[in-house]
């Protein structure tokens, strides 16, 4: 059996890809021979948050803005009022009590 194979098998491959690029591919985008990854829109993010979010929690929850942090705190100046900051992450022990 190959190790590609015996990777895929055992499950460790989602754990060496990420590791590999981390130490193979990022250097060489640092050192300019790749192009940078591309990055998601600041509402494709909110978008995929959002989902996320509610397929763990539900749909009940405050609105949220779908956009960068500077485009809500433009907002929120312009039409005078608050903006609530929510910083989420998943690795923290208490995310799945505190949603």
């Amino acid at each position: 059996v190959g190790l590609g194979r015996l990777l895929q098998r055992t499950g460790l491959l989602s754990l060496v890809l990420p590791v590999a690029d981390l130490l193979l591919l990022t250097p060489l985008r640092l050192l300019g021979f790749l192009a940078p990854p591309p990055r998601e829109s600041a509402a494709e993010a909110a978008a995929r948050f959002t989902a996320e979010f509610e397929e763990l929690h539900g749909e009940t929850h405050p609105r949220f803005f779908r956009g960068s942090c500077s485009e809500a705190l433009s907002r929120a100046r312009r039409e005078a009022k608050f903006c609530l900051v929510y910083l989420h992450s998943a690795a923290h022990p208490a995310a799945a009590s505190t949603c």
